[in-house]
């Protein structure tokens, strides 16, 4: 809603404050143009009687009846004549024989020319217009008052206002509705988003107009099938994490630890989560340079490397290592490593190297007899490779670790030693 309130002030206020400068310049040149046609209204009625003044004074008539009129008008203050600095005739006989108020705003006495002055800060203006005659110099002033000026910039500042006002709250009421149809969608946009950011590309949006907006979510819906189609979705990658064995562990370049499965959880002996943030040299031995992070960037692929795992209670267990870069969009790089255990090939392989072992150790005190033997028919001694005939318990014990015990055959006793025979 930001965005929204973003617009919708952004845009209100500077309608508001064109439609109030606006108005502004309209009643100022309003104002202006009634105070110019009262200025001017006074600045002849001030000639015309400054004139009748300067006609009448040589038979000494003044003119009373158009002096009377005079302070008869809505806007009049006072009229004064004046002469070498004082009030010689007033419309109030209080003022006759003063010096003009030293308030009022600055007046050249000795110009020949009609004179205005305005103060607009009280409200008042004085004309001053020269009388010519034959004595001493005379002026005729006239004050009048500004009131209506006054009261119409009021009247005008207060119209503003309430144009200002009513702008605002008709403006206010439509722009919200204007752009809530365009934030809304956005708004709803940024939620699905949100859902397909969190792994379900499944989400579609509702087209609720023909306009830009609904073009826009035709093409996130467009953007979510795509991906929908071409994208491993998050349960299905988590899915296979989960049910992989091998012990999985994503870290950082610097070896910090990002992520590891329930496989490698279970072979360290460590509880959900108390990988995550810590050292890989936790877990991978220090003189092992192949399994470093700067190793692996340097390489990009390590396969079936044999290394040892720490586990948590501090023993060892022999692993199958392979690692590979993951390079993300935002240039940053990770190192997805697998490790396998290979603790029961590690014990049949010390089975077999101990069967071999043994084989070996026996076949060493076996001699072995092969081939064509020569043999005498009648003494049955045996030649041996270099022509000579020897007994063959002599030439079966060189030959071989078989050793002899000599004994008699009762057929032999009956022919050698007869006499030894049991009498029947």
């Amino acid at each position: 809603m930001k965005l929204f309130w973003k617009i919708y002030l952004g845009v209100l206020v500077s309608v508001v404050t064109v439609i109030y400068a606006l108005a502004y310049l309209a009643s100022r040149q309003q104002l202006g143009t009634l105070e110019e046609r009262i200025v001017e209204e006074n600045r002849v009625v001030a000639s015309v009687t400054a004139k009748a003044i300067e006609v009448g004074l040589p038979s000494l008539k003044w003119p009373f009846v158009s002096l009377e009129a005079l302070s008869k008008r809505s806007d009049f203050l006072f009229w004064w004549t004046v002469s070498d600095g004082t009030i010689r005739l007033a419309h109030d006989a209080a003022f006759m024989g003063t010096a003009p108020p030293a308030d009022l705003p600055p007046i050249d006495a000795s110009s020949s020319l009609p004179q205005v002055v305005l103060d607009r800060g009280r409200n008042y203006g004085v004309v001053v217009c020269p009388v010519q005659t034959l004595e001493r110099p005379m002026t005729f002033w006239l004050g009048f008052s500004l009131k209506s000026v006054h009261d119409s910039r009021k009247r005008v500042l207060l119209l503003t206002t309430a144009v200002a006002l009513g702008a605002i709250v008709v403006l206010g009421l439509t722009l919200y509705l204007t752009v809530e149809h365009f934030i809304g969608p956005l708004q709803a946009l940024k939620t699905g988003a949100g859902i397909i950011g969190g792994g379900d590309l499944s989400h579609r949006m509702e087209v609720r107009s023909r306009d830009e907006i609904g073009d826009l979510v035709d093409s996130f819906n467009r953007m979510a099938q795509s991906l929908e189609q071409t994208t491993v979705s998050k349960d299905y990658v988590n899915a296979i994490l989960t049910g992989l064995v091998d012990a999985l562990i994503v870290f950082d370049t610097q070896g910090t630890i990002m992520t590891a499965n329930p496989g490698a959880m279970e072979l360290l002996g460590y509880a959900e989560g108390d990988l995550v943030g810590r050292s890989m040299d936790l877990i991978v031995p220090a003189t092992d340079a192949v399994v470093k992070s700067s190793s692996i960037l340097e390489k990009g692929t390590i396969r079936n490397h044999e290394t040892t795992y720490t586990r948590r209670d501090g023993g060892t267990v022999p692993v199958l290592f392979g690692a590979s870069l993951l390079e993300q969009a935002n240039g940053r790089v990770y190192i997805v490593s697998t490790g396998r255990d290979i603790s029961d090939r590690k014990r049949a392989e010390q089975v077999r190297e101990g069967l071999i072992a043994e084989l070996r150790e026996s076949m060493a005190k076996i001699k072995t007899l092969s081939g064509l033997i020569p043999i005498c028919a009648s003494c049955k001694r045996i030649r041996d490779d270099r022509g000579f005939w020897s007994q063959i318990e002599h030439f079966i014990r060189a030959n071989s670790d078989a050793e002899f015990s000599h004994g008699i055959c009762p057929e032999c006793v009956s022919r050698l030693y007869p006499d030894y025979l049991p009498k029947k």
